[in-house]
């Protein structure tokens, strides 16, 4: 090789490197990611968010219904195709409602004859005890017993029957501790139900409402497994499942939390607490129970095959498919913990009226009884 062709290589060399860093600086320019992003994708830090289905049970299902079937009956021209289309739709918002009704039944029940008669036991029960107890009472705005604190004589437990001992040790409060536990974690069921609903809701709420048919173009975008990931809906079908699907099933959720904490408190015997706290859940599951039990497989098959795609925020782009590590994103969920924990203790020390004006004072005399016995 003479050294002119050796020079000539040389160059050509140095000019294709060149270019390949003229063309690494485009494709950086022309990205809209950041440094950081790119060094978290690089990593593989990112954490990735692919399009999920609606949750199994009654509510996903209608969710699901809604979306699928709306466009199937614009689309479709055959009438016995759009009829079928039309009654499984009905069908499904029919399963829902009957569902909902079933849960508000079982919840206003619960409210209206079972939790009374456990109140008014305790309540009365409590005023029996505080009157004995105590040298000198006063009267809450309920007619009810409540002692001086400086009058309280530990001593006079003794002198109750075996009966009312037992029963006032079974008080779900003599045991704040115990009670403190079994309260937390239905706290943390409900809490559960509620953080689900919400995450679902935003990311119903973020999806784009720029087409003004179901039947338009834009709907769905299919995903490399082949489902079809909502890209696009209609206000009317956003609005409809946010306010008929998901906000009722919040209110719900919201309202056996605090029916279940009252019922719970007021309980008698801590074996029942717990039986009653699975009871609870098992209202809550109510949903997921009949999704089970009454929808057919090939509908919930092909139901599922609708996805819905995560968003983050106020992100530029929908949908988020990825996102770098945050102090949101890593330690955001551990405030639920957080949250429910300060509400169970608030709930037990002020918001609970089972028994107002309590005086923490049946632990007390119910430890120095054992310890007479022992």
């Amino acid at each position: 090789m003479t050294d002119s062709e050796a020079q000539r290589l040389c160059k050509d060399s140095e000019a294709q490197r060149s270019a390949d860093q003229l063309e690494d600086e485009d494709e950086a320019s022309g990205s809209d990611e950041s440094e950081e992003e790119v060094f978290y994708k690089e990593e593989g830090l990112s954490r990735s968010y692919d399009p999920e289905a609606p949750d199994e049970g009654i509510y996903g299902m209608a969710v699901a219904s809604v979306i699928v079937d709306s466009r199937k009956i614009q689309i479709i021209s055959e009438p016995v195709a759009r009829l079928r289309h039309v009654a499984r739709m009905l069908l499904s918002l029919f399963i829902l409602f009957f569902t909902l009704g079933l849960q508000l039944y079982i919840t206003i029940e619960t409210k209206w004859i079972v939790t009374p008669d456990a109140v008014r036991e305790v309540r009365q029960g409590y005023s029996h005890y505080q009157a004995h107890m105590y040298n000198k009472t006063v009267l809450t705005v309920n007619g009810f017993h409540r002692g001086v604190p400086e009058t309280f004589d530990i001593h006079r437990f003794e002198t109750l029957s075996p009966d009312t001992q037992q029963n006032i040790c079974n008080f779900s409060l003599s045991q704040p501790r115990f009670l403190f536990a079994i309260l937390l974690l239905w706290v943390l069921t409900c809490v559960r139900y509620i953080r689900k609903n919400l995450n679902f809701s935003a990311r119903l709420f973020v999806i784009p409402m720029d087409i003004k048919s179901m039947a338009s173009k834009g709907v769905y975008k299919e995903s490399e497994d082949g489902k079809n990931v909502v890209v696009k809906i209609t206000w009317l079908v956003k609005a409809f499942v946010l306010v008929f699907v998901q906000m009722p099933c919040l209110v719900m959720n919201l309202v056996l939390l605090w029916i279940g904490c009252r019922w719970l408190v007021a309980t008698l015997g801590f074996g029942e607490i717990l039986l009653n706290a699975i009871a609870l859940e098992f209202v809550l599951f109510l949903h997921e129970i009949i999704y089970h039990a009454a929808v057919p497989m090939s509908l919930r098959k092909q139901l599922e095959r609708v996805v819905i795609p995560h968003a983050k925020g106020c992100a530029p782009n929908y949908p988020v498919e990825l996102e770098g590590p945050s102090c949101c994103n890593m330690f955001g969920t551990f405030s639920c913990l957080i949250v429910a924990i300060i509400f169970t203790w608030c709930y037990i020390n002020y918001f609970q009226q089972v028994l107002p004006e309590y005086r923490w004072d049946i632990a007390t005399a119910c430890e120095f009884h054992k310890e007479l016995l022992e």
